[in-house]
């Protein structure tokens, strides 16, 4: 997706963010964004088309993030991994709401439903590699089946995130999450991983200094 696509983008989930998804008509969009009717139908056909481009939009920050941590060269270990992987989702969430997406899943189940799928895919297989990756670094205790572990942690993150079907996500939320990451990664250490992460895990509470910010914008 190019930059401007991007910008229209953005600007489109903007706007179903600031007057819900389901009465906006492709007018109305053209108009907030603010861009002819003719250029907006060039980049989707109708609105079905727009949110499949969100999706997509979304789908291609989560690969961005998973490359930015992969060439950082400072991020030296799985635990690093998903501490930072943590962090960064966290920041790239402050652009949606859990509000925009349960009028996506009302609305419009079947395109939800496939970019859910798609994305529980990519997570399982990224949660499924960091693992194996942490026990070859013998931070992760051997014994562990990565399938399902990765599958398990998944599970509980998806209960979390239910709890958040309000239009913000809340401190007491974002500190609960916090906590289940923490509980996880104790939970699949070898002793040396407990010592590293004990030393690391200090960095989880950037995502509340970033909520913190926000709040205060």
């Amino acid at each position: 997706m190019n930059l401007e696509n991007q910008h229209i983008t953005k600007r489109v989930m903007h706007i179903f963010k600031t007057y819900g998804v389901r009465s906006l008509t492709i007018d109305a969009i053209a108009m907030q964004i603010p861009i002819s009717k003719k250029d907006l139908l060039k980049f989707a056909k109708n609105k079905e088309e727009l949110i499949s481009k969100i999706f997509e939009f979304r789908s291609a920050k989560a690969t961005e993030i998973s490359n930015q941590i992969q060439e950082n060269p400072e991020i030296t270990n799985a635990i690093d991994v998903m501490i930072h992987m943590s962090i960064l989702m966290s920041r790239a969430c402050n652009e949606f709401n859990p509000q925009l997406d349960f009028e996506f899943k009302k609305y419009y189940p079947t395109l939800f439903s496939e970019y859910e799928q798609q994305k529980q895919d990519h997570i399982l297989q990224s949660m499924t590699e960091i693992l194996m990756r942490g026990q070859y670094e013998k931070l992760f205790k051997p014994e562990l089946e990565v399938s399902k572990v990765a599958q398990y942690h998944f599970e509980q993150v998806q209960k979390h995130h239910e709890t958040l079907d309000t239009p913000d996500f809340s401190r007491e939320a974002i500190e609960h999450m916090i906590q289940l990451m923490s509980d996880f990664i104790y939970s699949i250490c070898t002793p040396h991983g407990t010592e590293h992460f004990s030393k690391q895990k200090q960095l989880l509470h950037t995502i509340i200094q970033d909520l913190d910010k926000n709040m205060n914008v």
